[in-house]
Parts: C-alpha cells; structure tokens; sequence
C-alpha cells in the first residue's frame, strides 16, 4: 500500500512537471516521492537539478540533501551508505567555513549542521527507543551509583551517559580522543569501531546482566507483535505472513524490521530454520540496526541455541552504546562549532560578548 501511494503521487507530480517544468514545489514533492519508494540515485539526480536552478533556496538545498542521506542510511543501514552521511557532514563543514554567521543562508546552515548531528544515529529506529531507554538508562543509573557528577535536567541521556563513560575512563583515554577526532572529521564508521571495541569493556564493568535486561525489555513485546499485533493488522498469521512475504518481493518496506517480522513470525510457527534465515539476512544487510541483532538473538534463545543467542544480545548493546556514544559526541561538536563560529563572527564585526 505505501509504495502503491507514492507511485501515485509520483505520477501526478511527473504530470504537474511537465505543465510547469520549473516549479520548485512540484520539484520537490517528486524528490520526495522518490525517496519514499527509496529510488535514492534519481531523488539525487532530481536534488541535483533543483540545486542548479534554484541556487540561493538554502533551506530547501540542505532540508532535501539530509533527508536523502539520512532515509538511504536510515533503510540500508550499511557500510555504504553510512560513507555517503559522512561524505555529505563533510560538506556541511566545508560550508561553514564559507560565509560569515551574518549571513541568513549561513544560519540556517548551522541549524543543518546542529539537526543533522542529532538526527543520524536514531533516525527511522536505527536508535531503537526501547533500547535506548533501557540499557543506556540502566547503564547511566549504575554509573551515577558511585559517581558525583551534577546532571542537567536538560542534558539528554546518551549525553549524561558519554561524560559518565569519559569520566569512567579518562578523559585522557586514547581510544575516547580518537573517536572523538573521527567524529568531527565525520569518519563515522572510524569511529563506532573504536566505541564497539570499548562496549566489551563497558558492558563487563556497568551491565554484566544485560541479557536479563534485553529480555525483560523485549520479550513482551517481541511476543505481542507475533501474537497479537501481527493478527490484528492482517486477520491472521498466515495472512500476515502472506503479506510480508509479498512486501518483501516487492521490495515494499523500510528498514529491517520486515526481515525480524517474517522471521520470528516463521520461527513461532515452527518454520525455524527458514525464519532464522530471514533474521540472519537482516543482521548481515543491516549491520547496525540493534532491533535486527536483538530479535535473531531472541528467536535463538527460544530454540534453545543460548550461546549464540548471547552473542547477538551482547552485539546489539555493544551497538547501542556505540551509537549512543557518536550521537553524543556529534552532539556536543554541533554546539561548540555553532558557538566558536558565532564568537568568531562578532568579533570581526567588533561586538564582544
């Protein structure tokens, strides 16, 4: 159904395009069609064309380039496609080197900067917010257990849960100063290697019981979704696989979370070794989606495979505090990069704060 509706919609934009060949509106609404039925390279192209004609629409420019790069991420959730959220932060940067703050296109490039660096580890669930509110809070509870360290009530979690890390420790851990280095050079990849070498250590230390935890988090509703939600939506599990399996032919979905549906949806019906098949698919395309390594690692625990299970869990918290970590970082170099740049550009204009 949602790829059926932006065909649609991409026909009478084409349609709309050839009255009016030159109306950003219309251009825009079909790069908007076309990254919704993820045709990525021709929203680029179309992106492309939009950026000549319309060279001073800066808003527009950086709002459609983001979410290219970010809903390609956001779907693939590979290593090339995380290269090309790198490669366009690197051209957010060399931007900002540019014009003066003064300008109103340089400020709506710094609020590009600010949301992009925000938004590109949870965006489309790649953050999953279960996770999230789980092992990143339970992880930030145990570290505040013994540690004074004041909180600001408006300091989001992954970033009171970095300084805890960073305190923890060192601020001069080695291994910290690089990734951080790798982050503002927007070597993203670099860098959830460096933070997923440190998880072994963080979870040893702060969350020895993560299993227990991945459990009580989401074996409700990992078993709701199978039993309950999945019936309701389709009418039963056969239609529900039915239709699962077509999207999937279709490619009609967005992100991992088909490959987790139709293959625990297998694995409860006792088609496990076609169902795990789909859940590995998922883990191996979607290399840091933790929704894709959490559910493989609950459907083995079920077939009693519990080592292997452990590992899938033990991956997907290594990968939430990882990217919990390059969100924070990303975080707080947004900040401080707005706020150098807007020093630096009152004092050429003589204004001092």
């Amino acid at each position: 159904m949602h790829a059926q509706k932006w065909e649609l919609a991409l026909a009478r934009w084409q349609t709309a395009i050839e009255k009016f060949p030159n109306n950003l509106a219309f251009l825009v609404g079909q790069t908007n069609a076309y990254i919704e039925l993820h045709e990525f390279d021709s929203a680029q192209d179309l992106a492309d064309r939009i950026f000549c004609q319309y060279p001073n629409h800066y808003q527009q420019k950086y709002a459609i380039q983001k979410n290219i790069v970010v809903r390609r991420y956001a779907w693939e959730r590979s290593i090339a496609s995380l290269i090309k959220v790198e490669d366009y932060f690197k051209y957010l940067l060399s931007e900002s080197e540019v014009s003066p703050i003064t300008n109103p296109c340089h400020q709506i490039l710094l609020e590009s900067i600010n949301s992009f660096a925000q938004t590109i580890t949870n965006y489309g669930g790649a953050w999953h917010p279960f996770t999230t509110l789980g092992i990143i809070g339970i992880a930030v509870k145990r570290l505040l257990d013994d540690c004074l360290l004041e909180v600001s009530p408006g300091e989001i979690l992954a970033c009171t849960f970095k300084k805890l890390i960073t305190q923890k420790l060192g601020n001069k851990n080695l291994d910290l100063q690089q990734a951080e280095i790798l982050c503002t050079e927007a070597n993203f990849g670099a860098a959830l290697d460096i933070y997923l070498n440190l998880g072994d250590e963080i979870i040893e230390e702060f969350i020895p019981d993560y299993p227990e935890h991945i459990d009580r988090l989401f074996s409700q509703i990992i078993e709701h979704n199978v039993t309950a939600a999945l019936p309701e939506k389709y009418g039963s599990l056969e239609l529900a696989r039915e239709a699962l399996e077509t999207d999937l032919v279709n490619e009609d979905f967005d992100g991992d979370s088909i490959y987790s549906q139709l293959g625990y949806l297998l694995v409860h019906i006792g088609e496990s070794e076609k169902g795990l098949a789909y859940l590995r698919k998922g883990v191996e395309i979607y290399v840091y989606s933790q929704n894709a390594q959490i559910k493989l690692g609950y459907a083995l625990l079920k077939l009693g495979k519990k080592e292997s299970a452990l590992a899938n869990y033990k991956q997907a918290v290594k990968l939430n505090l990882a990217l919990a970590l390059l969100n924070a970082t990303l975080i707080e170099w947004a900040s401080s990069k707005y706020q150098q740049l807007v020093n630096s550009d009152y004092q050429k204009l003589g204004i001092y704060q």
